[in-house]
């Protein structure tokens, strides 16, 4: 029997609850638990947005482009909208906070700096998109995650719209920090020749 696929957007994810604010339809920030994840993505699915979930508490298996990548407590689970994936055979205990920024949003984000730090890390990540990362480091980027939903928030800011592309910035900077650091990822030599071309 063939799996069944989902492409989705973020508006499509159920446990996405105030699309009418706009910008929530393109930045989202939330806290997922086992029933969150069986729903939404025990099956297969592209998403368009780049979907950074920090894995607090529990264990699984995430299917990755039809590869298995086990995960536990402070790994980070990153992918991109060209990742196909389903989780499986998570615990009942599994608590996540998910980031998902629409790719839309991502290609608006028009700084030089940011997008030549997200590709350098980006293609190593595209083929090992969990990482275990240290307590602290889950700490920051959850600190960042959580200020990046308060922006989304203040939409009476008068540079709203910059605000919440600021706090992205500095999410994307402290999630660059320990991959650029992690010694699994840190060897140029692990990227294929059709990797480092694109």
């Amino acid at each position: 029997m063939k799996e069944k696929i989902q492409i989705k957007t973020i508006t499509d994810l159920s446990f996405i609850s105030d699309i009418s604010n706009e910008m929530r339809r393109k930045v989202g920030c939330i806290a997922v638990d086992y029933p969150a994840i069986v729903s939404q993505f025990s099956s297969g699915v592209y998403l368009d947005a780049v979907t950074v979930i920090l894995v607090l508490s529990g264990t699984g298996t995430v299917t990755v482009n039809y590869r298995s990548y086990p995960f536990t407590k402070n790994c980070l689970l990153l992918f991109s909208s060209s990742h196909l994936f389903r989780f499986e055979q998570c615990s009942s205990d599994i608590s996540c906070l998910c980031l998902f920024v629409s790719r839309e949003f991502m290609t608006e984000m028009d700084s030089t700096a940011m997008i030549s730090q997200r590709i350098r890390y980006g293609v190593r990540l595209y083929s090992r998109p969990v990482v275990q990362l240290e307590p602290s480091h889950i700490a920051t980027l959850f600190h960042r995650m959580c200020m990046v939903d308060h922006s989304v928030d203040h939409t009476t800011h008068y540079y709203y719209r910059d605000l919440v592309q600021n706090s992205l910035f500095g999410f994307f900077l402290d999630l660059s920090h320990p991959i650029e650091c992690h010694p699994d990822l840190s060897d140029p030599e692990d990227t294929t020749r059709k990797e480092s071309l694109v």
